[in-house]
């Protein structure tokens, strides 16, 4: 019985699968055999013997009664084979099929894949590494191996003529050939590279590629949401685009980005608006809508791809290509509580869609650019907890960032409040001036202070301050009462380590008097009580307009209780 082939050439090497087929090919076969033998019109033998080398033995696999799918052996270039199969692989299992002379088997030289295919030119300091890799064994049976780089066509065989050669080294498996890229090769030209058993004007193509020597570009932003329409930019520190280039072409592609530019199903060419040339180092392009997510993705990668042009097999590879991941667009429409002290260290709860599940994902927010820490995102990636870090009080934008990009949500803002803590929060009524306990104090804004200095001989009347106060320092009317009222007690050396924290010691001994806390000298040990603690920014503030009033200006609210232990 005869039997087509799907596919009638392939790469020398094979380990590439063709099919098998006619009316009733496989009846009543279970496990088929099958076997390539030289010659197109070569009689089958009629029964399943040993491999020799003009007999390769193929693995088969039955489909159905009709078709089979058959491994092709390791066939060599220049024979030309019948494929004959058999109702078993037992010595003596009888002929079931074979090809007609028409529809024998071919190899031909293999398309390889190389990595990199675009790279800056090579230099001795800077050597660039190429391997080349196909889908099968394709330098099967190849003592030796070599490479030309030509902008012609590679020739059937070996020849040097017009081309740069390259030695080659190919792997135990047959799999891969790697060569130094030579450092004689044209900048911004685009080659093809072929590959000979042998330096001899007999030796034959095994297989081709192509490579380019481009420049290095950047992409920012490396990562943007599924299905596009945000603008990208592309540039570099060379001139890449200066030789003719007026309307660039770009393509996103799951594949290594093609020689030249090409229409293929596989590669998402960028349109409305086209790709844009800013100037010779810079260009702008909108990602197509095609750039999508499959059903069960959480992220992809795509291989972003410039080209001096856009017609398909023409327009070259002028930029190495860059990557670009895509992710599921999030959505931000609150945050709670909705504020908090400017020291940090609140957790918050952000409520919104598509925030990342998976174990490791890339996710981050942060309150008016102050990153939230230890974020953790529920199971249908519908909220986002997060310990909020220190910032200047005041009202933030809440910003979730994924590999979709940043998504700020304007509507839901954050206020950091003037809070501070202060450790300890409790000290014993002090029997002498030394007794006085020194208080850590952390908070935020602290770094533009200018501490004013009064040890226990008078208030402080300019530069930042730190008092004990009780209820009244916030009652009535600021601007019209006496601005001492309430004022207990004030902190001497004062020290700002950092934006956060500054440490002073708290002088309950020598307690604020009565009269007006400018200037004035204190007199009494502070009472037992509760108190709080307030940082002013600037005492000569203090009596103006209730706008300039640096009460809490910086910060207030920590409670200091003064014992009778």
């Amino acid at each position: 019985m005869d039997f087509d082939l799907d596919v009638n050439a392939g790469p020398q090497g094979g380990g590439n699968t063709v099919t098998a087929s006619a009316s009733g090919l496989l009846a009543s076969v279970t496990t088929p055999g099958a076997r390539f033998v030289v010659g197109a019109n070569t009689t089958c033998p009629a029964t399943y013997s040993t491999t020799s080398a003009g007999s390769l033995t193929a693995t088969v696999t039955k489909s159905d009664d009709d078709t089979a799918k058959i491994v092709v052996p390791a066939v060599a270039l220049g024979s030309t084979y019948r494929v004959c199969m058999y109702v078993g692989t037992a010595t003596g299992s009888v002929t079931q099929g074979k090809t007609t002379a028409i529809e024998a088997y071919v190899p031909e030289a293999s398309t390889v894949s190389i990595t990199p295919n675009a790279a800056n030119p090579a230099t001795t300091a800077s050597p660039v590494s190429i391997v080349a890799s196909s889908s099968g064994p394709w330098l099967q049976n190849q003592s030796t191996v070599s490479a030309i780089f030509t902008s012609a066509t590679c020739p059937a065989t070996y020849s040097a003529t017009g081309a740069t050669t390259a030695t080659v080294t190919k792997n135990a498996a047959n799999t891969t050939a790697t060569i130094s890229a030579p450092t004689t090769l044209t900048n911004g030209a685009t080659y093809n590279v072929c590959y000979y058993n042998g330096t001899a004007n007999t030796s034959v193509l095994l297989g081709k590629g192509q490579y380019s020597l481009v420049p290095a570009v950047s992409l920012s932003p490396q990562f943007g949401p599924s299905a596009g329409t945000n603008t990208l930019i592309i540039q570099s520190s060379t001139n890449f685009m200066s030789s003719g280039v007026t309307a660039p072409g770009v393509i996103f592609t799951r594949l290594a980005c093609p020689n030249t530019y090409s229409n293929a199903s596989d590669y998402v060419g960028a349109s409305s608006p086209l790709p844009t040339k800013i100037n010779n180092m810079r260009l702008s392009v909108k990602v197509p809508a095609g750039v999508v997510l499959g059903s069960s993705e959480a992220s992809a990668q795509y291989k972003v791809c410039v080209y001096g042009g856009s017609t398909a097999g023409t327009s070259k590879l002028i930029a190495q290509p860059l990557n670009y991941t895509i992710a599921a667009s999030v959505t931000v429409s609150s945050i709670a509580p909705a504020s908090g002290p400017a020291q940090g260290g609140q957790e918050v709860v952000i409520t919104g869609t598509n925030f990342p599940t998976a174990e490791g994902a890339q996710v981050s927010a942060s309150l008016g650019g102050s990153e939230l820490t230890n974020i953790k995102v529920n199971d249908l990636g519908t909220t986002l907890t997060g310990t909020t870090t220190s910032h200047a009080p005041g009202a933030t934008t809440v910003s979730v960032t994924t590999l979709a990009g940043t998504k700020s949500a304007l509507g839901t803002p954050y206020a950091y409040t003037y809070g501070i803590t202060v450790s300890p929060n409790t000290a014993p009524v002090p029997a002498s001036a030394g007794a006085n306990p020194p208080i850590y104090i952390q908070g935020a804004g602290f770094s533009n202070l200018t501490p004013g200095a009064a040890p226990g001989v008078a208030a402080t009347t300019t530069g930042a301050a730190v008092y004990l106060v009780d209820n009244t320092w916030y009652a009535g009317n600021q601007a019209s009462r006496p601005v001492n009222a309430g004022a207990k007690a004030q902190c001497y050396d004062i020290t700002v380590i950092t934006d956060n924290e500054l440490i002073c010691t708290l002088d309950l001994y020598n307690g604020l008097g009565t009269a007006n806390i400018l200037g004035t000298a204190p007199t009494n040990t502070v009472p037992v009580g509760t108190y709080t603690i307030a940082i002013v920014n600037d005492v000569a503030a203090v009596g103006g307009p209730v706008a300039d009033v640096g009460f809490s200006r910086i910060s207030s609210g920590s409670t200091f209780t003064v014992a009778s232990y």
